[in-house]
Order: C-alpha cells, then structure tokens, then sequence
C-alpha cells in the first residue's frame, strides 16, 4: 500500500489546526505609562491611548503625554502625542524631554473603547473610517500612505517685505542658527526668527511656509504649536491651539496665527522661551535633506550653520528679508517699508528626505532560504528521491510557516502554542527522514558484508 498520501495528509491537517489557533489573540501588554497631558483629556480615551501605546510602542520611551485632542466624526477622536524621555512626568516639556511626537487614533462609544497608534494596520482602518477612505485628511495622517516630500516652493514664514532676525544665544554667550527641533525625530532642526522690540520689521504673525495637513498639535495654558505638512511651529498664542484640529488642510501663506510677546516659563509642556517683554519668536523646524534646506532662493547650511544665497552669508543674529517671490499674503497689503537684500528669482523647490518604505524582506528570510537551500543539496545527492523528495515539501512549507509567523509576532496574536506545535513536527518529520536514511545505509552495509567473504 502506498503511505505517501498519507504522509500528506498529517501534516496538512496540523498546518490547519495551527491556522485556527493563531486566531486565538495574545493577552494584551501592560498600558504605556502616561504623564499629565497637556489639555483636558477624558479618563477612558487616555487609558485606550495608553493600552494603544503599550501593545505598540512607536519608540522606547518612559511616558507619553496627550498634547491635544479633537473629534473629526462621531465616536473617534484624533490625539496628538509626545513620547517623553524622563525621570519627572510631572515636569516635562516639548524641548527637554520630547523624543517623538506622533498620533494616535481612538474609538468610543456607549459600548466598546479602542485606539491604535500611527504605523500601525489597524490606525490605517480606523482613520479611513473617521476621516472617509481616499480622503486628503486619511491620507495626509496615515505614515503608511502619506509622504512627506512637496514639490511645492518653500517660504519664509512671515510677512513678505519685511525683516527677521534669525538665531539665537544660550546664556552663556553661545550663539546659533540651527538647534534643537520640535518633532521626535532623528535630523530634524529647527531655527528661531524674531521681531518685536529691539528687533526688525517682522509683524507678530506667522503664516504657512507651505501648504499641507496639519498632522500634530500641542496646546497648553502658556501657548501652542503646529505640525503642517514638513514644518512645525512653536510658540503660538495659546488660543491659536483651539483654531486648528489634525486633518485640516492649510494653503502656503495662510496666516497661522501670532505668536506670544515675552517670557513662556521654563517647563510649559509645548516649549518655554526666554525673551524681552516687546519680542517674540517663532521656533521654526523642518528636515533637512543632505544636509541642506531651500527656502526661497536662500538655502541653509546645517553643517556650517550660516544661511547662502550666491556669495552672500547670513550668520546666526543677522537679518533675512521674506519676498515670497514678491507676492503678498492673501489679504494683507505688502508693507511700506522697503525690502532689504538681493532681488530673487523664483525660488527651487524644497529638498527633503524619502518616506521610508513599508514591508521588504525580512530577517529570517535569508536563514530559512539558506536551510532550505542546504537540505535540498543534501537530498539531491542521495541515491533515492521518492521517499526523502517528500522532505522538500515540508521544507518549503516551513519557509512559509516562520515567514507568516514572525510576521505576526509584530501584531497581536500569541505565537506560544503555534510555535511549540510546529517545533514538534518540525522534531518529528526530521527524526523519521533519520531513521529513513539510516535504513539505507544499514541496507547498503548488509549488502557490502555478503560480498567481504568472497573478497576474502
């Protein structure tokens, strides 16, 4: 009787059982410890952030921190969130302690919570379902749809004709253009320009230095922040927090808002800043791409930290003039006050760094292909094929069994009981191809020694 079929059949069967029992979820990880938000957030949506943020974490942080909050459509409400990195939660601020600043997305109503962090397969579904599918607002929020790179010209984000210092000092006397930006994120930089008082002509009103989605918020008691597309703002007035919600769409040159006039306290939870009682600042960030940042036709140098436009060098606490191509802002007449520096031509594009990719290979891949690839040589030396040919299969099934499963070791599944399963067959189809090789070399063996009398 041939037992081959059979033999197909065994393993077939478990590999189904295994299928039902990964349906089976994991218990769910302990909640991301959470620091005081910055705004009021109800209790049940910060806990399914916090379950959110624990089952999976976008960065190794010690607390996050709800840094706005707002409701697109009924049942889901969109949060902006900073990871923190800090040993006092019940301190913290956008500038010492940010080290990531992201969203996540969650579902209540009268029965069920859920939320799920940006990144992830579930956040896609449910941003789709809040925002509409396809939509702009979808899209723009989702980092596994959107990218982060516009074509769109880069302006200055003040009024055009007139003057900002760009730069700042440290107490000690150190000065710089670039310093530390507002997004979490590894390269990001941000530089301050400021007006008022003893400085220049720049009005105390920021707009968009190009158009986008506005992605995060922070809001606290002292003022507020913006993430636009590939630019973040901070320093706003307060109030500025309750004119934008994440999903809006902003037009490059929109007026965003004006920004606050002297001391913000050290600790405020979206950033603090030392100034004159008649100045203000806005803490400009961007990514640079190559180490460099187009904005009109100026272009920053992060290495050398000095602005370029042909042989002219604009260092940190000199002057920049906003042209915007020598348009106005919709609905503000360009000022009398006649604009310094050279006549631009109009500006090149922005450079930024590429989204990075989503899926690819997978670290087991080159392992499980080189087992297969092993085993297979082996068995094409052997002088049999039928009985140990059937081994391929089981290889080639196990390729696929530890591709599927460590894919979904990074979702919610308990991989425990699959794992010990499959090792068991895996034990088990390896001791029987043993034994099989074995009986043939014993069958080989017995036929040498019947001739070793006639050779004697």
């Amino acid at each position: 009787m041939d037992r081959r079929p059979f033999r197909l059949i065994f393993p077939l069967a478990l590999a189904l059982a295994l299928c039902a029992l990964w349906l089976v979820p994991a218990a769910a990880a302990d909640p991301a410890p959470m620091a005081p938000a910055s705004v009021s957030v109800a209790t049940e949506i910060e806990d399914a952030a916090a379950q959110a943020l624990g089952d999976n974490p976008p960065i190794t942080a010690t607390h996050y921190a709800v840094t706005h909050l707002s409701n697109p459509s009924d049942d889901y409400y969109m949060l902006s969130v900073a990871g923190l990195s800090t040993t006092t939660p019940t301190d913290w601020n956008m500038f010492d302690d940010a080290i990531w600043w992201g969203n996540v997305i969650v579902y209540s109503d009268a029965v069920t919570t859920s939320a799920a962090v940006a990144g992830t397969m579930t956040y896609t579904q449910m941003i789709s379902a809040a925002y509409g599918s396809g939509t702009q607002e979808s899209m723009q929020l989702d980092p596994l749809v959107a990218s982060a790179t516009s074509s769109e010209a880069v302006y200055f984000p003040w009024q055009p004709g007139t003057q900002a210092m760009t730069g700042s000092c440290d107490s000690d006397g150190t000065c710089y253009n670039a310093h530390q930006g507002c997004y979490g994120l590894s390269g990001d930089i941000a530089i301050d320009f400021f007006g008022g008082g003893l400085y220049r002509d720049m009005p105390n009103m920021i707009y968009a230095s190009q158009s986008g989605t506005v992605s995060r918020v922070c809001q606290d008691d002292y003022s507020a922040g913006l993430v636009i597309g590939d630019f973040g703002y901070l320093h706003f007035q307060r109030q500025v927090g309750n004119n934008f919600n994440e999903g809006d769409h902003v037009s490059r040159g929109q007026a965003l808002g004006p920004l606050v006039v002297g001391n913000i306290p050290t600790g405020s939870p979206c950033g603090y800043a030392s100034q004159s009682a008649s100045s203000f600042h806005v803490h400009w960030c961007a990514i640079p791409s190559g180490g460099y940042l187009r904005v009109e036709n100026w272009t920053f140098d992060v290495a050398a930290d000095v602005w370029r436009y042909g042989s002219e060098v604009v260092k940190e606490r000199e002057y920049l003039t906003a042209l915007w191509n020598g348009s106005a802002p919709p609905s503000t007449p360009m000022p009398t006050v006649t604009p310094g520096g050279p006549t631009l031509t109009p500006s090149p594009t922005a450079m930024y760094s590429p989204p990075p990719e989503v899926g690819g290979a997978s670290f087991w891949d080159p392992i499980v292909y080189g087992i297969s690839n092993l085993i297979g040589g082996v068995l094409q030396a052997t002088p049999d094929h039928d009985e140990i040919g059937l081994a391929t299969t089981y290889v080639s099934a196990a390729a696929t069994v530890f591709r599927v499963s460590f894919v979904l070791l990074n979702s919610n599944f308990n991989m425990t009981v699959p794992f010990f399963a499959v090792g068991l067959m895996l034990l088990f189809e390896s001791w029987r191809i043993v034994k099989m090789v074995a009986r043939k070399i014993w069958f080989y063996i017995e036929i040498l020694l019947k001739f070793i009398p006639f050779i004697g």
